[in-house]
């Protein structure tokens, strides 16, 4: 990605140090990779029990990758919860788990 950045740059500035400057300052500004939480991580901070997560998980209702007996979340499915939640007009993230 990095290279394609600079040549992009570089075809548009024609000067090899300010296409270098520009491709560090995009790179810098880029959002960092997803963190993918445990369920105890993930319960914290939502604010409901490990059970919870296990149970939205299983139903479905939130997103998640489960490798042999591990379970971990994405903080943007966990953002998607959040804005569910709030979408659906309950105010308290514990109505989830109803």
């Amino acid at each position: 990605m990095v290279d394609l950045d600079y040549k992009r740059y570089l075809d548009l500035t024609k000067d090899p140090v300010a296409a270098a400057v520009l491709t560090l300052a995009e790179a810098i500004e880029r959002k960092p990779d997803s963190v993918a939480l445990t369920v105890k991580q993930a319960a914290r901070s939502l604010g409901v029990s490990a059970d919870t997560i296990y149970d939205l998980c299983r139903t479905g209702r939130l997103r998640h990758q489960q490798i042999g007996r591990t379970i971990r979340i994405k903080t943007e499915d966990l953002d998607a919860i959040k804005t569910e939640s709030v979408k659906g007009g309950k105010h308290n993230l514990r109505c989830l788990h109803a």
